[in-house]
């Protein structure tokens, strides 16, 4: 999975440190392992597929799934997939067999992000009434399983942020991650313009074919799949293991306090997992914390 961040992003994000000494295969390996603190912080699930919080796609994910118990029960509507927020469900079986399922037309599912579920709700017109009529087979799972295909993500729209040059040819917005569909729409000094640019998806840039004029200026409207808090929390989990790596390259790791006449320096404890084997990035990165509160998981992954 790629990190959360580029090299090239961070070298942009002003957190105040020199990276001018650290190569891109470096700085990589920082983002790389700030996108797992973040990942490990936030409880993501990591079954069927590991969780990426610029969206993706689920195949197989399976839950349990109760039968009617009566002829007047409808038993289960509900399913409860473990990532989070569902753009759209594309398969969707009730299996009681290896071989033998109903299967639920998507359009016949109501998709509730806000409470975290998918409901079937034409059951009655579906096959599936075979199921509520009791007509199931005699020999097969003890207990139904139903196995969904889906499509997550966030998908963040931006009217027309401007840009800032890296250099005369090349504009960076704030966000990476743009998606392709709807096409970006570029202007330059007000005018929209169709070609003469490439786009980089990934870094969020617009790189001209030839020098811009000093003084123009350009803007993007877009949209992008990382939430900004994602975004920020990497860089300073990036920043701080930056710091630790500078502590360790001048055999400072283990120090804890430093005392110069009556001034006295503390830094927090230096490790990196709590007792619950998490990342400890309210004592560690407290800025990191807090921008990842919102969006950790509530353990929806063990469920």
């Amino acid at each position: 999975m790629p990190s959360y961040i580029t090299p090239a992003r961070f070298r942009t994000m002003a957190f105040g440190i020199d990276v001018s000494e650290l190569d891109d295969l470096e700085l990589a390996a920082l983002c790389s392992q700030a996108t797992t603190w973040v990942n490990r912080y936030c409880l993501v699930p990591r079954l069927p597929q590991m969780h990426d919080f610029r969206g993706g796609s689920i195949t197989g994910e399976q839950h349990q799934w109760r039968y009617p118990e009566t002829p007047f029960d409808i038993g289960q509507r509900k399913a409860f997939p473990l990532h989070w927020p569902i753009k759209d469900v594309t398969d969707f079986r009730i299996k009681v067999t290896n071989t033998q399922y109903v299967g639920i037309d998507p359009s016949d599912l109501f998709i509730n992000n806000g409470l975290k579920y998918v409901e079937v709700v034409s059951l009655a017109l579906t096959s599936a009434g075979l199921f509520n009529a009791l007509v199931i087979p005699n020999i097969g799972l003890a207990t139904p399983v139903v196995q969904m295909n889906y499509d997550y993500g966030w998908d963040f729209e931006e009217s027309g942020e401007i840009l800032m040059p890296d250099d005369g040819q090349t504009y960076r917005s704030q966000n990476q991650w743009w998606a392709t569909t709807p096409t970006p729409v570029i202007t330059v000094n007000g005018l929209v313009a169709t070609t003469g640019f490439t786009i980089n998806y990934d870094e969020g840039t617009v790189t001209f074919a030839v020098d811009q004029t000093p003084g123009e200026y350009v803007t993007a409207a877009y949209h992008h799949n990382l939430p900004s808090e994602i975004q920020w929390a990497t860089g300073h989990i990036v920043a701080w293991l930056h710091a630790e790596a500078e502590m360790h390259a001048r055999g400072m790791a283990h120090l804890q306090t430093m005392n110069i006449g009556e001034v006295k320096m503390q830094r927090p404890r230096s490790f990196a997992f709590s007792s619950n084997d998490l990342p400890d990035l309210d004592s560690l990165v407290p800025e990191a914390a807090q921008l990842l509160k919102d969006h950790r998981f509530d353990g929806a992954s063990i469920r």
